[in-house]
């Protein structure tokens, strides 16, 4: 492998890294922010996590989908208009003080956030060597967890520093920024790490398998884990809901 070769590929790996990160945070961005979000819209805390809630079941389900379409369309496609169609329905968020529209708009960012994963899921096996296609899914996976953390806590800086609607526009335009990023990403070729002729076939149907095995399931499902239960709301949150009364 040439240096240029391999330089272009640790550019594509962590592009794909990073907005798996941002796209899963946008998902759970809103977690940390639902006494703001009551406020701006009108609606009652646990009116907030019940968007909260459609917006992570959207994002869970639009996996079942999105794995086909990533048979339809080139990853780079894919994702980039996921990211484009969250960045869209978090501005719209930013701007509407509608409760159904905030709803809706949380439905699509979940639905069209999945697009990303997959995607990248679908593309970096076709650009590693065998022995590196584990190491790139555990990539994704990880880049996954950090953007929920990232999610929760970057939304919450945001809005205690410039309040909910610039905290919402920012983070799309953050998404805007990072779907130009992945159209812009560097070509490498997939011949130069996938085997040619049956062994390429062999990584093909190995991929396939993964996409279809209990593994990848239990990953797409790991969004139902962090649903909203009964009353809890995090604490930071609380804090905030306690100086206002």
């Amino acid at each position: 492998m040439s240096t240029s070769t391999s330089t272009r590929l640790g550019i594509v790996v962590a592009i794909a890294c990073l907005t798996t990160c941002f796209a899963v945070a946008t998902v759970y961005s809103s977690q940390a922010v639902f006494s703001d979000i009551s406020i701006k819209y009108g609606m009652s805390v646990s009116d907030a996590r019940f968007a909260f809630s459609i917006c992570s079941i959207a994002y869970a389900l639009a996996f079942f989908v999105m794995g086909p379409l990533s048979d339809l369309f080139s990853a780079r496609v894919l994702a980039a208009t996921g990211l484009l169609v969250a960045a869209g329905a978090t501005a719209l968020s930013a701007v509407s003080a509608n409760q159904l529209t905030f709803v809706f708009a949380s439905a699509v960012q979940g639905a069209s956030a999945a697009a990303v994963p997959v995607a990248m899921f679908a593309l970096l096996p076709r650009l590693a060597r065998k022995d590196q296609v584990g190491t790139y899914f555990g990539l994704i996976i990880a880049a996954s967890v950090v953007g929920i953390t990232l999610g929760r806590a970057g939304m919450g800086l945001l809005t205690a520093s410039v309040g909910l609607s610039a905290a919402q526009m920012g983070s799309a335009i953050i998404l805007l920024i990072m779907s130009v990023l992945l159209a812009a990403l560097p070509k490498v070729a997939s011949h130069l790490y996938a085997p040619r002729g049956p062994g390429r076939l062999r990584q093909g149907a190995a991929h396939a398998g993964f996409t279809r095995s209990g593994a990848a399931v239990r990953y797409w499902l790991l969004p139902l884990l962090w649903l909203p239960r009964g009353g809890d709301v995090p604490h930071a949150e609380t804090e905030r809901a306690a100086i206002r009364t």
